[in-house]
């Protein structure tokens, strides 16, 4: 089949297609735990995962109707997926003893403290633990009201910090300095079934006192806490029901904070609009992007929403069991996964995390396990060196053109500027491709000669005129004229 020649600013237009498209930046696979089951290490219907400062693991396993399920439970692993610990059975009750009690934990976060979180779908409310397990805070009963929830699913918290020091007393008697740190955490819940947003501020101050009295030095440590204090809300809210405008929801459910920057950022998956929608961290509606679909940027039912510490956003695209990644503009720039139990493959990935290192965390919710993958350096591929000059060169006839009547040929000598596969194609004067010659090759350092027989791709033989000749190989691309009279 003949083909028209590309036209030079339809070749440069499909160079930069392929730079882009040919990206050699990759998401990879590193890891996996989990399998079904009650023992340490193993999951019911995992939903959410979060990661702290450290790179532990925290995961919210959420219990069936299987008899003797445990779950209910959160289970905290190093970042190899090496269980630390498991605590937590099924119930309502706010007690602590002989385990916490959760109903369907929808969401966990941890703050810069090494506080975690987890949302109860079933028991609307949120709790608040310290690095050590133990209960900090509560908040939250089912209701419409600033500080109610109807089934929320998403949970998100940042940080700030304000320190002092201060000191008191003589050197000569008694010298009493009083270190004090406040860490304000911003939580923000998507209070799903009430199709809107709530943020609410928690404060934990720590505080170490130093006593030095006659040479003997006493430290001692307090930590006071409060929270669950409503600060704001946004979204419709649930007397108006499910809508679709800017910074109305159709079930908010995953949420995260990009406070990276200079300004603070919330992302919210708008499940049932099958988008993501942006916000400031007073719920000003920024942007939205996504529709319904497969395609790269449409989303079926996404769930689950984390940021990398450069801005990039990391949704669960749910139902088409798959990780998208957007720039902080709603760029689409790469996915992977797709239905299955391989590694990379999933069936109905929901919680998602980002550590500070990089690493991706993704809770497969029905393959009972969690997926761990990197991303490979987005480096742009390095043309191998040339190991001798670039030729083309065109030898046939007496008169300046070649005479196939009279048995004349064309050589046709080439030499690439690195071995490997060389391809050489013939056009008419008008553009035509006529002949497309392969199976050739280059080793880099010596002239090779193809005989050519001056015919076309169908064994004719061409008609008097201009033709030139084009020849690609490993970091060779030239092209050479000739001519055939009668």
């Amino acid at each position: 089949m003949k083909k028209n020649i590309l036209s030079p600013l339809v070749m440069i237009f499909f160079l930069a297609v392929l730079a882009v498209t040919n990206s050699n930046a990759a998401v990879v696979f590193e890891s996996t735990w989990g399998t079904l089951g009650t023992l340490t290490g193993q999951f019911d219907t995992p939903e959410s995962v979060a990661v702290d400062k450290l790179g532990n693991v925290y995961v919210g396993d959420i219990a069936s109707a299987v008899p003797g399920n445990i779950s209910d439970r959160i289970q905290i692993f190093n970042s190899n997926g090496t269980s630390i610990t498991a605590f937590g059975t099924t119930g309502s009750s706010l007690t602590v003893a002989p385990l916490p009690q959760f109903n369907t934990i929808k969401g966990v976060a941890v703050d810069s403290k090494r506080n975690f979180y987890a949302i109860e779908d079933n028991n609307d409310r949120v709790q608040k633990f310290n690095s050590n397990c133990a209960m900090i805070t509560n908040w939250g009963v089912n209701g419409t009201g600033n500080g109610s929830f109807a089934y929320p699913y998403g949970i998100a918290v940042y940080s700030t910090s304000a320190s002092s020091t201060t000191t008191t007393g003589s050197s000569a008697t008694c010298l009493t300095t009083t270190s004090t740190e406040i860490v304000t955490e911003n939580v923000y819940v998507s209070d799903t079934y009430n199709f809107r947003v709530q943020r609410f501020n928690t404060s934990t101050t720590y505080t170490t006192t130093t006593k030095v009295t006659a040479g003997t030095t006493t430290v001692t440590n307090t930590v006071t806490d409060t929270g669950g204090t409503f600060a704001t809300v946004w979204g419709q809210g649930p007397l108006a029901g499910a809508k679709s405008g800017n910074g109305e929801f159709n079930y908010a459910w995953g949420i995260a904070v990009d406070n990276s920057g200079a300004t603070t950022y919330v992302y919210v998956a708008d499940q049932k609009n099958h988008r993501i929608q942006k916000f400031n961290k007073d719920g000003v509606f920024i942007l939205a992007w996504g529709s319904q679909g497969t395609a790269n940027g449409q989303f079926k039912n996404p769930r689950g929403v984390a940021v990398d510490s450069s801005g990039n956003v990391f949704i669960t695209d749910t139902d088409n069991n798959r990780v998208q990644k957007f720039n902080t503009n709603g760029t689409f720039l790469t996915s992977w996964g797709s239905a299955g139990t391989g590694n990379g493959q999933f069936d109905t990935p929901i919680g998602i995390a980002v550590s500070s290192a990089g690493k991706i965390y993704v809770a497969d919710k029905n393959n009972h396990r969690i997926q761990k993958f990197y991303e490979t350096p987005d480096v742009p591929p390095v043309p191998p060196v040339p190991a001798g000059p670039q030729i083309l060169t065109i030898v046939g006839g007496v008169k300046g053109y070649v005479n196939p009547s009279l048995g004349e040929i064309c050589d046709i000598k080439y030499q690439a500027g690195f071995a490997g596969a060389v391809t050489i194609s013939i056009f008419s004067s008008s553009g035509i491709m006529v002949r497309k010659i392969t199976g050739l090759t280059s080793d880099g350092s010596t002239v090779s000669t193809y005989h050519y027989d001056c015919k076309d791709d169908t064994g004719g033989s061409l008609s008097t005129g201009i033709y030139t000749v084009k020849i690609d190989g490993p970091t060779l691309s030239l092209v050479r004229k000739f001519a055939i009279a009668r």
